[in-house]
């Protein structure tokens, strides 16, 4: 007996889907293969490099968000991220005739910490304005980012990545001699995707992630009239910039609302500290941290830092925030006074060891990203005055401590159990959604 197959069995019509204007439009200023969303509270990419590269050359298509996720990221529902999509013109054209998705659409961010006070609203704000001054028209959002058209007339993508970066040095350096702002950036950056053929992709690299126009559609037709400027002209402009800027002595680092000083001599006498450090810590000489080399410059100018922050609390409490080591460290090194750059996984080791050794007095480890609460620690009293007397001395790279102080040298309790450890639970069920939803569809693509 055979089935009857009626009309009913029939697949139902597809249902048009909904279109929005400024998604469509929009589409066109972002990267076609890759977005980014928000996973525990930071903007990250939605997929791998490489699981993205498996699904674009198994299927000739990428990840995009859907006008739905537009419509819930406008509404404040969601956080949707883009890499521009990467252009290059050869044409001499004039600014009237350039179409606003001919150009990378770059995000100019304004950050400020009212909790460290460096900022307040009013700081942002006038940091727009002054963008404003240089770029008429800005397109801006809640006086904290904008939108710049950039027309690139000819760089290739190392060229622009460079003139990123000096356009956000400059104007960062501009910003904040009327401003109190901690730092201006540049973001949305184009990811590096290119097309050898059909079903043939290579990612080789991601941009940096920038938060989606959220007021498109109430004010889309500001944003597709704002402003545009040529790779050439922003050049022009970045090298004024330079120019005009202030020659400041960056030795001077903001924390916690004051300027405080590293003396020079300090500096200049730091490898002194060579024989002590071969006393201490020997064993730190020469260590590979994850392909990272620890020298003898790293623990001298660690020591350094840790003894001028003894001496320079940040607060009552001995709160040691990771982020103030690291300013000091990095205007040292931007300033030409150390050869080594700040990196945080040689900082950890260096930290660790001499905390494990107990020349560290450890008085509250825990630390929190959400309470921004930092781990409380100090270099102890007597390996400060070591410190000291080394940098008094002369001659004393290679001698032993004995020949140089009278200050007894075994006055310090090991603390093996020394571990900073972060107190708040990061497995939130979003993050956990997240990876599974990442797992289905790695399976998916193999």
């Amino acid at each position: 007996m055979c089935a009857t197959i009626t009309t009913n069995s029939r697949p139902k019509s597809h249902v048009k889907r909904k279109r929005i204007q400024q998604a469509t439009v929009l589409r066109k200023f972002v990267d076609p293969y890759i977005y980014g969303i928000s996973r525990r509270g930071h903007p990250e990419p939605f997929a791998r490099k490489d699981t993205l590269q498996a699904k674009l050359n198994s299927r000739n298509y990428g990840c995009r968000w859907t006008t739905a996720d537009f419509e819930q990221h406008c509404a404040g529902n969601h956080t949707l991220y883009y890499y521009a999509n990467w252009s290059c013109h050869w044409d001499d054209f004039g600014y009237d005739e350039i179409f606003p998705e001919k150009c990378i659409l770059t995000y100019l961010d304004v950050d400020i910490l009212k909790k460290q006070g460096i900022g307040t609203a009013d700081d942002a704000r006038h940091a727009m304005q002054i963008l404003t001054e240089f770029f008429p028209d800005l397109y801006s959002e809640d006086n904290r980012r904008a939108y710049l058209h950039v027309y690139n007339d000819g760089l290739d993508r190392d060229e622009f990545k460079t003139l990123m970066s000096d356009f956000a040095k400059a104007m960062d350096a501009r910003l904040k001699q009327d401003c109190n702002i901690e730092k201006f950036e540049i973001k949305g950056t184009p990811a590096d995707i290119r097309r050898i053929a059909c079903n043939n992709f290579k990612v080789q690299g991601y941009g940096v992630l920038a938060k989606l126009p959220t007021q498109l559609m109430e004010r889309f037709d500001e944003f597709y009239g704002s402003a545009v400027i040529k790779t050439s002209d922003l050049r022009i402009l970045v090298d004024k910039l330079a120019i005009e800027a202030p020659k400041t002595d960056r030795t001077t680092v903001r924390s916690g609302g004051s300027c405080e000083l590293i003396p020079d001599d300090e500096l200049d006498n730091r490898k002194q500290l060579d024989g002590l450090i071969n006393a201490i810590c020997p064993s730190l000489v020469g260590m590979i941290v994850n392909r990272h080399k620890i020298t003898m410059e790293d623990i001298r100018i660690y020591l350094l830092i840790e003894k001028f922050k003894l001496n320079h609390p940040y607060k009552e409490d001995g709160a040691n925030p990771w982020a103030r080591t690291k300013a000091i460290w990095t205007t040292l090194y931007d300033e030409g006074k150390t050869d080594r750059k700040f990196n945080s996984e040689r900082h950890a080791v260096i930290r660790d060891t001499l905390g494990k050794l107990g020349h560290l007095e450890a008085i509250d480890l825990t630390y929190s990203y959400a309470t921004h609460k930092a781990a409380c620690y100090r270099m102890t009293d007597h390996l400060a005055e070591l410190v000291d007397e080394y940098l008094r001395q002369e001659g004393s790279i290679f001698l032993p401590i004995s020949v140089h102080t009278d200050l007894p040298f075994c006055e310090c309790t090991p603390n093996p159990d020394w571990k900073l450890v972060r107190c708040e639970n990061f497995l939130s069920l979003d993050w956990y959604e997240d990876d599974r939803l990442h797992s289905f569809f790695d399976r998916k693509v193999a």
